[in-house]
């Protein structure tokens, strides 16, 4: 562990309880020991994460399962096993919604928790491996044509304020930067008036939702 500073050991120099300035010299001083002060509370956090980061690390080794019943049985963590145990409380509840869940109800409660499904909605995004700036590359491809050339050179040769060399032309204080509407472009999809080759063309895809299962445990009592 590293060496703490202590509030104890306050060089005797500093100014007393109730400090004036008066000279420069008295300035340096207020300077010293505020640098004094902003090491000591930092000496004193650093000592207390590493005593805290030492805690967890000492009872991090009590979240070990062992499996009496046997031999074979390899110990697991508390994490692993809350992992396992929640990814086969899923798979089976997909396996089982409709023996679970009727009408409107989305919940199915036990004496020991819950579980709850939902649907995830249809969506339109970017592919895999695509980000924004690269999508709207694409759409800049798209773009160019002798028409929409003329369009947005026209656009930025509206003028705002003055004239001739005192113009202050649009596009020099407003951005003129498209946006996907995702949700317009969803329903121009379900409408087939755009298909996924379209979409890739501007580096998106269509994404299907899918159904959602979360196992929410009780609180548990420990009697």
């Amino acid at each position: 562990m590293s060496k703490t500073l202590s509030t104890k050991h306050r060089p005797a120099e500093f100014l007393g309880a109730d400090p004036t300035i008066e000279n420069d010299d008295q300035l340096d001083l207020v300077l010293y020991e505020l640098a004094w002060l902003k090491a000591v509370n930092q000496s004193i956090d650093a000592r207390s994460n590493e005593q805290i980061e030492a805690i967890k690390e000492q009872q991090e080794q009590l979240k070990v399962i062992t499996f009496g019943d046997t031999d074979d049985a390899e110990p697991m963590t508390t994490q692993k096993r809350y992992e396992q145990l929640d990814e086969l409380a899923k798979k089976y509840s997909k396996a089982n919604k409709k023996n679970m869940i009727s009408g409107s109800k989305k919940t199915k409660k036990f004496p020991h928790g819950s579980v709850s499904f939902s649907k995830q909605r249809d969506k339109v995004g970017y592919k895999k491996g695509v980000d924004v700036e690269e999508s709207f590359s694409l759409l800049d491809e798209l773009l160019k044509t002798p028409l929409v050339e003329t369009v947005i050179a026209w656009l930025k040769s509206l003028c705002l304020f003055g004239k001739d060399k005192e113009a202050r032309l649009l596009y020099e204080v407003i951005e003129l930067k498209p946006k996907y509407n995702f949700t317009k472009l969803l329903d121009k999809y379900n409408e087939n008036r755009l298909t996924e080759e379209h979409l890739a063309k501007l580096g998106l895809r269509f994404y299907k939702g899918t159904d959602q299962v979360k196992i929410n445990p009780a609180e548990y009592d420990p009697g």
